[in-house]
């Protein structure tokens, strides 16, 4: 009896606790979706802030030459670990999303383009070339580049 009544009692606290969780966090959530959809009457007759323009664009060459290279290293390296960055100054194919584990870096300026890929005692020596597909040209070094790199054999 005693321990009938003891479970009857606790079971009713636990209820009324699950159902106060439950009412405080609907009223949350309609609190939230009030005050994010409506706007206020200040906060509507304010102006839009200017769009800050991000310093670093990623441009569709540079895209490009990314899916020739990552083409080129598929003999190489597994394209899961092949990625890019994009710097001010450069744009690089990495692996393994490792900024120290560069490939080759890509120069697009207005007049010339240039790469360099990284040698075996870590020099960079840039070539220039004219379009994208042209780096198919360099197909060999590029992967063997790539091996010391990803430390795999060509």
């Amino acid at each position: 009896m005693v321990k009938r009544t003891i479970t009857v009692y606790l079971g009713e606290m636990i209820g009324d606790k699950l159902k106060s969780a439950i009412a405080t966090t609907m009223e949350a959530e309609k609190q939230a979706a009030a005050t994010s959809t409506e706007p206020t009457p200040a906060q509507a007759t304010q102006a839009e802030p200017e769009t800050v323009k991000p310093k670093i664009l990623t441009t569709l060459e540079e895209l490009e030459a990314f899916y020739v290279i990552k083409s080129i290293l598929r003999e190489v390296v597994d394209p899961k670990r092949v990625t890019y960055k994009d710097t001010a100054s450069y744009f690089s194919v990495l692996v393994d999303s490792n900024v120290r584990k560069w490939v080759i870096r890509l120069w697009f300026g207005e007049s010339k383009r240039a790469f360099c890929l990284q040698s075996e005692d870590k020099s960079e020596a840039w070539v220039n070339f004219e379009v994208v597909d042209d780096l198919f040209k360099h197909r060999e070094t590029i992967c063997a580049a790539a091996s010391r790199v990803a430390g795999t054999k060509s």
